[in-house]
């Protein structure tokens, strides 16, 4: 996946694939693996597959590509069991070569190139190996996911439920007190966690369909309609219908 555009908020989550953010303009807060930070333009994030990554909103104009480190040439065992100490780079780490690849990547996609089976892997290859030679890797064994990936995990999958910690916590086999406790440790209030999947959710339904925003709310994991109105305006600082005129253009090619 290759988006370029505005970064919108995205709650915490993880997934196994290798996932860059470039910052082409502006200022973007992120936190990766418990470290946060604010990107400025040129700066660069680099999340390894199963790191824990979230954003706040930003005006920012990004580049985010998202790939299988499978496709990286003779770079899957490092890239799939080690991560980056330091999960930023800033525009003076970055060498031209980087930016120059991540734009070339971009114009392959709009041309409709992105999934050639040569050409997508070897820029990939270099962009990474750039990129990992300007780091610090620490070993990321993947072994089975901790327990605070299983819950995260189980929310992603079905957020569109009625959950409660209860719930998860008899899904998972453990206690609510270990699932509270994980959220306590994940600085998470788990009613607002389930409330931005459901937003996030709902900004993607908004910006990449045509259905009605009345559909959109119970597809998204809301039971009432004025629910959702206040906590979509509490989190994107419109209504879902503002949001829908300013980005549904925005939307293409993004699954964040």
């Amino acid at each position: 996946m290759y988006h370029a555009g505005r970064m919108h908020a995205y709650p915490l989550t993880f997934h196994n694939h290798v996932e860059l953010i470039y910052v082409r303009e502006g200022e973007l807060s992120l936190a990766v693996d418990g470290h946060s930070t604010t990107l400025h333009t040129g700066d660069l994030s680099i999340c390894f597959p199963y790191m824990l990554h979230q954003s706040e909103a930003a005006d920012a104009k990004v580049l985010v590509l998202v790939f299988d480190p499978a496709l990286c040439v003779g770079m899957i065992n490092t890239l799939s069991t080690s991560k980056p100490a330091d999960p930023f780079l800033r525009r003076e780490q970055i060498p031209a070569i980087v930016p120059q690849l991540l734009e070339g990547l971009w114009e392959r996609v709009k041309a409709g190139h992105g999934e050639d089976a040569v050409i997508t892997p070897a820029y990939l290859t270099v962009l990474m190996g750039e990129i990992v030679q300007r780091q610090t890797l620490v070993e990321q064994p993947l072994n089975e996911l901790s327990l605070s990936r299983q819950i995260l995990s189980y929310c992603m999958r079905n957020y569109r439920q009625d959950l409660s910690l209860d719930s998860v916590a008899q899904a998972l086999a453990i206690s609510r007190t270990q699932a509270a406790r994980t959220f306590q440790r994940l600085e998470l209030n788990f009613r607002s966690y389930l409330n931005d999947l459901r937003i996030s959710a709902a900004r993607q339904l908004l910006t990449q369909t045509n259905r009605p925003i009345t559909d959109i709310v119970y597809e998204s994991g809301f039971v009432n309609q004025g629910t959702f109105n206040r906590l979509f305006l509490k989190s994107c600082g419109m209504t879902p219908r503002e949001y829908r005129a300013r980005h549904g253009d925005e939307g293409a090619g993004s699954d964040k």
